[in-house]
C-alpha cells in the first residue's frame, strides 16, 4: 500500500452498522457541503426503491441492495468526540437518519395501543423499536432499558441534566444549510411522536415552500409509509406490525453501503471528485473555505466569516460570469503572494489545496483577513470588467493575462490602502485606473505575437517572462518604475518577432484564427477616433464572416472559386469582424446587401451594430453597388495587417524598428 493510499479503508456495511455510531461520534456536514437539498420527489423514489426491493426478495433471494458510496472522514472535535464527516453520502445519509426517525414515529403509534396486541407483535414493535432507538440516539440495549419505549424522549425535557449533544446522531456545519432546518432537525430528534413535532416556518415563503425539507420528508415518509401499512391490511394491526418490522429488518440488514473511510480530508476529496464524474465535485475553493471557517474563534467569527464568504461567492457569480470562477481569485491571489513573499521567478505552481491548506496555512487561520483579501481581489475585478472595455478585449484574448493583471493591480490597491490606513476594508476612493490602456495594451502586444509564433505560451518567451514581469509588478514605484516594465515587454516582444517571424506583414496577412479580429476592432477605433465597444458577457460576442461562410448565397464575382480557395479566402482577417450574436444568428449566411440593413422589416443587421467596424459597413459600396468581394477583403485585411504592425512595433525605439523586416 502507497503512503497516497493509507487510511483509505472501503468496507461494505449494513445500513444497521454504518448508521450505528457510537456514544463519542456523531456525523457532521462539513462547512463547504451543500444544505439539505433531497426533497420529496427523491424520497419517494427511495421508498419505492426499497418496498420494491423488499416485497421481491421476501422469499427468494438473499442478495444485498446496494446505495452506492459514501465518503467519510474522522476528525476529533475539541470535546474529544469523533465528527464523521460526510464528504460523499451526505444527502443519503441524512434521509435515512429521516427515515428512521419517521419509522420511530410509526412503531411507536403502535406502541401506543400496545394493550390491544398479541404479545407476539408487542414483542416485535419493541424489539425493532428498540434497534432503532439504539442507532439514532448512539446508545446500546442495557442503556435503553432505564426508559420508557414509547416515551423515550421524555427526558430531554428534564433541563440540565441531559447534555443534548450526547445525544445528536447529525449536527450541520454547513455554511449553506438555514438555521431553520438545524432547528428542525434537533427538535425532531426530541419527540417521540410525530404529532409532536412543530415544524419551524421560514418567512416570506408561501405554501409547502415555507417548510423545511426535514419536515417535509418526514411528512411524506411517515404518511406513506402509514398509507403503505394501512393498503396492506386495513383491519388488522397485527398484520401491519408483521409487514412493517420485517421491512424495517430488510432495510437494516439487507440494504448495504460501501463506506470509504479516511483520516485525510484531501485525500478524502480527491477520492469523491474521481468517484463523481455526474455530479458536482468538490471545488478547491469549497475545500479551502471550510478550512477557513473551521479557524473561526467563535459564532460571531463564524457568522461574520459567513456573511463575507457569501458576498464573495455572489459577487463572482453575478458579476464576473463567463470570466472568473471562486478557484480563479484564489489563484490570483497566491500568484500575487508568491510573487510578494518569495522574491523569485518559480514557473511551476502548487496546488490551490496545497498551497492554503499545508504550503502556506497562515491565511486560512486568518479568515476575515482572508476573506477580505479575496474580496478585494473580486472588486477590483468587478470595477474593472466593468467600466473597462478594453479589460474584457484583454481577458478574451487569452485568459492567462488575469493572474498578471490581478497582481499589477492588487499591488496598487495594496499599497494605496497602507498609505491610507484603510488596509482592512474592501472599498476604494482613489483613481488607480490611469495606466488601464498601458498595461493592457503591453499584453495585447505580446499576445499578438504569441498568435503568430510557433511558441507555446509556457515557453521562456512567454511564461517564464510573465512571472520575471510578476516578480517586477509587486516592486512598483518602490524598486521599480513602469516605464522599466514597459522597456522589459518591448525588449521581449522585439526578441520574439526578430528570432521566429521571417516577415511579420506576411505572417500577419497570412494568419486565419479569431483572436486578432478582436484586437483589429480595437484598433480600428483607435485609428478612426471612436469609442471601443465590447461586450461584457463574452458569450453574446460572435465572429462573424462578411463573405458568408456558405458558398450559395454569394454573387457572381467569387463563384469562379474552388471550395478551398473560398474557404482560405473567408477566414482572412479581413473578412471577420466582431458582431453581436443576436444580429449574426439574423443574417450570417445572408448576402452583403441584407447585411448591411436588412430589406425585411424588423430584421436585424449591420445598421443596428454597437461594433464600429460593422457599422460602418453600413455605408460601404464597390462601384456604387452593395457588394462585397474577393478584393474587399483583401484591403481590409490589409489595413487590419497594417494596424496591428503598428501597434506592435510603435513603441519601439528606431534601433530596434531598422532590424525587423516588417
Amino acid at each position: 500500500m502507497s503512503d497516497s493510499d493509507k487510511g483509505m479503508v472501503p468496507t461494505a456495511k449494513s445500513l444497521e452498522v454504518y448508521l450505528g455510531l457510537k456514544d463519542s461520534q456523531m456525523f457532521c456536514v462539513p462547512s463547504f457541503q451543500r444544505a439539505y437539498t433531497w426533497g420529496v420527489p427523491q424520497c419517494e423514489k427511495l421508498l419505492d426503491d426499497l418496498f420494491s426491493y423488499h416485497n421481491n426478495n421476501q422469499n427468494e433471494s438473499n442478495d444485498p441492495y446496494f446505495f452506492g458510496n459514501v465518503i467519510t472522514v474522522d476528525v476529533k472535535s475539541e470535546k474529544n468526540q469523533t465528527m464523521v464527516q460526510l464528504i460523499d453520502g451526505q444527502q443519503r445519509t441524512t434521509t435515512f437518519l429521516v427515515l428512521l426517525k419517521a419509522l420511530h414515529f410509526l412503531l411507536n403509534d403502535y406502541k401506543q395501543i400496545e394493550d390491544d396486541l398479541n404479545k407476539v407483535s408487542v414483542r416485535m414493535v419493541d424489539k425493532w423499536l428498540e434497534k432503532i432507538l439504539c442507532i439514532l440516539y448512539k446508545i446500546d440495549t442495557y442503556s435503553i432499558a432505564n426508559y420508557e419505549l414509547k416515551n423515550f424522549t421524555d427526558f430531554f425535557e428534564k433541563k440540565g441534566e441531559i447534555d443534548f449533544n450526547r445525544y445528536l446522531i447529525l449536527s450541520s456545519e454547513s455554511m449553506n444549510e438555514l438555521d431553520y432546518a438545524i432547528t428542525d432537525w434537533n427538535n425532531l430528534i426530541k419527540c417521540s411522536k410525530f404529532t409532536d413535532f412543530n415544524p419551524q416556518s421560514i418567512p416570506n415563503k408561501r405554501k409547502d415552500n415555507k417548510y423545511t425539507n426535514f419536515y417535509k420528508n418526514i411528512r411524506y415518509f411517515y404518511n406513506n409509509i402509514k398509507d403503505r401499512l394501512h393498503n396492506f391490511d386495513k383491519n388488522s394491526s397485527v398484520k401491519q406490525i408483521e409487514y412493517l418490522t420485517f421491512f424495517i429488518q430488510t432495510l437494516l440488514e439487507k440494504c448495504k453501503l460501501i463506506q470509504i473511510a479516511s483520516d485525510n480530508i484531501n485525500q478524502a476529496v480527491a477520492v469523491f471528485n474521481s468517484l463523481n464524474a455526474t455530479g458536482l465535485p468538490l471545488s478547491d475553493a469549497d475545500v479551502i473555505c471550510s478550512s477557513a471557517y473551521s479557524n473561526c474563534d467563535d459564532s460571531s467569527a463564524k457568522k461574520n466569516f459567513q456573511d463575507k464568504w457569501h458576498e464573495l461567492i455572489s459577487n463572482v457569480e453575478n458579476k464576473l460570469t463567463g470570466y472568473f470562477s471562486l478557484n480563479d481569485i484564489l489563484q490570483q491571489f497566491m500568484y500575487y503572494q508568491r510573487f510578494k513573499e518569495d522574491r523569485k521567478t518559480d514557473v511551476r505552481t502548487p496546488g490551490l489545496r496545497y498551497y492554503y491548506m499545508t504550503e502556506k496555512r497562515t491565511y486560512v487561520e486568518n479568515p476575515i483577513e482572508f476573506c477580505n483579501n479575496l474580496n478585494l481581489v473580486t472588486n477590483i475585478w468587478i470595477n474593472l470588467v466593468s467600466n473597462y472595455p478594453i479589460i474584457r478585449l484583454v481577458l478574451n484574448i487569452n485568459n492567462n493575462i488575469h493572474f498578471f493583471l490581478s497582481t499589477y493591480f492588487y499591488h496598487l490597491i495594496i499599497n494605496e490602502k497602507k498609505k491610507v490606513r484603510n488596509i482592512d476594508s474592501n472599498t476604494y476612493n482613489f483613481d488607480y485606473y490611469s495606466d488601464i490602456e498601458q498595461i493592457s495594451e503591453l499584453f495585447l502586444r505580446l499576445f499578438t505575437v504569441l498568435e503568430l509564433v510557433d511558441y507555446s505560451y509556457s515557453s521562456k518567451k512567454f511564461k517564464v517572462f510573465l512571472f520575471e514581469m510578476g516578480d517586477k509588478f509587486v516592486k512598483l514605484n518602490d524598486e521599480v518604475s513602469f516605464e522599466e516594465i514597459k522597456q522589459d515587454f518591448n525588449n521581449n516582444i522585439f526578441d520574439i518577432i526578430k528570432e521566429s517571424i521571417k516577415d511579420l506583414k506576411t505572417e500577419l496577412l497570412e494568419y486565419r484564427g479569431d483572436k486578432l479580429v478582436y484586437l483589429n476592432e480595437y484598433l480600428y477605433c483607435k485609428e478612426y477616433n471612436k469609442g471601443f465597444y465590447f461586450d461584457i458577457d463574452p458569450n453574446r460576442i460572435n465572429i462573424e464572416h462578411i463573405l458568408p461562410q456558405s458558398m450559395h448565397n454569394v454573387l457572381d464575382p467569387v463563384r469562379n472559386l474552388s471550395e478551398e480557395e473560398y474557404d482560405d479566402l473567408i477566414e482572412k482577417i479581413g473578412n471577420k469582424i466582431l458582431l453581436e450574436r443576436n444580429i449574426n444568428n439574423n443574417v450570417s449566411d445572408d448576402n452583403f446587401k441584407i447585411k448591411k440593413t436588412s430589406s425585411i422589416k424588423g430584421k436585424l443587421g449591420y445598421k443596428d451594430s454597437c461594433y464600429a467596424i460593422a457599422s460602418d459597413l453600413c455605408d460601404y459600396q464597390r462601384d456604387g453597388k452593395d457588394i462585397w468581394v474577393s478584393e474587399d477583403i483583401d484591403n481590409a485585411t490589409e489595413n487590419a495587417v497594417n494596424r496591428i504592425v503598428n501597434f506592435l512595433i510603435e513603441p519601439l525605439d528606431e534601433s530596434k524598428k531598422n532590424q525587423l523586416k516588417i
